[in-house]
């Protein structure tokens, strides 16, 4: 149920007004009372201005990677462009709902924009974080398969299933979501303000939802990790052993290529650990610690505290939507491609600024922003087959070199 204004006592809403969290429903944001502020002054200021850095930051370039994945041109769809836009979306998703989330708590936590906007807030706070969850895990294996087995994955690694897995990632989101439902809070503040937040933990009220958010944050933080880690670090190894092979052999170039693919694989567990990880572990830390409070003394700075932590771990989270584009052009070299366009362009400025541009020329070529590796005749062997250069969100270039690997032994 989603609570009305009309909330009675025994609503979640009024059971956080008591003086001990041991006697509260644990929600977040946490709300202790008219003499315990929830938050410090300054993290009003600050945490809200980081948002609103952010926020553009990572718009344009997740809405550059949805781009680039439609304007393909003439070039097929592959299975990296299906889980590009798919991640794109989730982070889209979950950074539009920061600046609510950041005039929210301008205001310290007094929520004003009416009912229909916080369950909009909420809404697309969960799909975002459930799906970009999904499809870290999803992107990961697509990646272990076509780097360690690059053969025996191609009748897996199939268009058609990097389709349905995206379909059936966007349907298992929209049923977790809306089995939260219930636990998506807005009442009346007993001083006279309203409440935004989400139930995570019913301790004094009956909840109607079929899990608890609590157990939902800590599924969240344990499969991911159980997940790409172990994948990443298996690649890591099998393109330190291949760069090993390539050099005993005389031959630089493809060990170069795989110490570039080593360090952009460092880069995405870099920022998985320092940005992913913490963002989501944090939140389960501030539950932890009002579940683990046994008296009333020093309740309020433990809220402050744990409603610090809570806006660290937000501000990783966005900071972690807007680093993944980033890390998925440098991928495709999309950097070096603007540099050399931008290069081109000054070279044809000074020149015509030297008179001898003046009789002009065609224009230099576009960028191209994304270039899939695609063999048509492997496809026309093979309709219902991936191509063996085509990886879930990776360089191509890596299970191509992979492949070559495999057939020479």
């Amino acid at each position: 149920m989603y609570l009305s204004n009309s909330s009675s006592s025994s609503s979640p809403g009024a059971d956080l007004w008591h003086n001990c969290s041991s006697l509260q429903d644990l929600t977040l944001p946490q709300m202790m009372g008219n003499n315990c502020p929830s938050i410090d002054s300054f993290a009003t200021l600050l945490f809200p201005a980081l948002y609103f850095l952010f926020f553009p930051l990572g718009v344009l370039t997740n809405l550059l990677n949805v781009w680039v994945c439609v304007r393909r041109g003439a070039q097929p769809w592959s299975i990296s462009t299906i889980g590009v836009l798919s991640l794109a979306l989730s982070d889209l998703a979950f950074l539009l709902c920061m600046p609510l989330w950041g005039v929210y708590l301008l205001e310290g936590y007094r929520w004003t924009m009416g009912r229909p906007l916080c369950l909009v807030m909420n809404v697309l706070y969960y799909t975002g974080l459930t799906s970009s969850t999904m499809f870290i895990c999803a992107i990961s294996s697509d990646r272990f398969l076509a780097i360690v087995f690059p053969l025996r994955s191609r009748q897996v690694r199939t268009l058609r299933n990097a389709a349905l897995v995206s379909l059936m990632i966007w349907s298992l989101t929209g049923v977790l979501v809306y089995l939260s439902f219930p636990n998506f809070l807005y009442w009346e503040r007993p001083d006279g303000g309203q409440y935004c937040g989400v139930l995570l933990l019913a301790q004094v009220s009956p909840s109607q939802a079929p899990y608890n958010l609590l157990s939902y944050y800590s599924v969240q933080v344990a499969i991911p990790l159980a997940i790409v880690l172990p994948c990443y670090v298996t690649i890591v190894e099998r393109m330190l052993r291949s760069r090993r092979r390539w050099r005993a052999a005389g031959q630089g170039g493809p060990a170069r290529a795989r110490d570039k693919t080593v360090r952009l694989i460092t880069l995405i567990i870099t920022n998985f650990l320092v940005c992913w990880v913490p963002g989501q572990l944090l939140q389960v830390v501030a539950c932890v610690l009002f579940l683990t409070l046994e008296t009333c003394e020093n309740e309020c700075s433990l809220n402050r505290v744990a409603m610090l932590l809570l806006e660290v771990s937000q501000v990783l989270s966005v900071l972690n939507s807007c680093l993944e584009p980033l890390i998925f052009q440098l991928q495709q070299g999309l950097w070096q491609k603007l540099r050399a366009q931008g290069g081109r362009a000054v070279a044809r400025l000074r020149s015509w600024r030297s008179g001898r541009g003046q009789s002009g020329g065609p224009p230099p070529p576009p960028v191209e922003l994304i270039s899939v590796i695609h063999s048509s005749k492997h496809c026309r062997r093979c309709p219902g087959s991936a191509p063996p250069a085509s990886v879930l969100y990776q360089g191509d270039q890596i299970s191509k070199a992979q492949d070559r690997d495999t057939d020479s032994k």
